[in-house]
């Protein structure tokens, strides 16, 4: 698995595994666990990283800066666009479930690039 959202915003503030995973109290191996994507934090402590990182949750949760972005565009659309890129979605995800085969929809099997 590539580096999820709790790795990028570490490295953003430029702290090393020590420091955050002392910050919200927890083991450096739990931490570079979430950090994998094993295993995932409570919702505590997902509040407590995100006042260390200086962040959202929204941003924290996403893996990548392509998904923050997607947010933010789909945050700023009219209800007829949102409802339009909703519908879309979802006739892709049953496009999928009847094509397994055209359409491959597994997030596990996405790479972080980054």
């Amino acid at each position: 698995m590539g580096k999820f959202g709790y790795c990028a915003m570490r490295e953003r503030k430029g702290a090393t595994l020590e420091e955050a995973a002392s910050a919200v109290g927890v083991s450096t191996r739990t931490l570079q666990s979430w950090e994998e994507g094993r295993t995932s934090p409570s919702a505590l402590k997902i509040i407590e990283l995100c006042r260390f990182y200086d962040c959202t949750a929204d941003e924290l949760l996403s893996i990548g800066e392509q998904e923050s972005a997607l947010i933010s565009f789909y945050r700023e659309c009219t209800p007829q666009w949102k409802k339009n890129i909703l519908d879309t979605a979802f006739c892709a995800v049953g496009m999928a479930a009847r094509q397994p085969n055209i359409i491959h929809l597994n997030p596990s099997s996405y790479q972080h690039q980054g």
